[in-house]
């Protein structure tokens, strides 16, 4: 579970646009992080700008020959920066 990233950029990706990429960036600005969803009616209201909470698993893609990591993303929600999110 990551908390509180902001969309940089969303696209449509895949077969028919069936899938998602987005390039997200933590709260601190640090590193920017490139990320996908094979689904993108999971997904529908989350737009560039956007805070994010997302449940995502890390994983090693090869594309013509260049390999990068991806937050291959399981499940997002809009962030609610919230009492319960306190500390984290």
């Amino acid at each position: 579970l990551i908390r509180g990233l902001e969309v940089l950029e969303r696209r449509s990706a895949g077969l028919r646009g069936s899938g998602v990429r987005m390039r997200l960036v933590g709260h601190d600005g640090g590193m920017t992080l490139k990320a996908a969803a094979k689904n993108a009616a999971a997904l529908p209201a989350i737009r560039a700008g956007e805070l994010i909470d997302v449940v995502a698993e890390i994983r090693q893609e090869e594309f013509r020959g260049r390999t990068e990591v991806v937050l291959a993303i399981i499940d997002a929600r809009s962030h609610k920066a919230d009492a319960a999110h306190a500390g984290s």
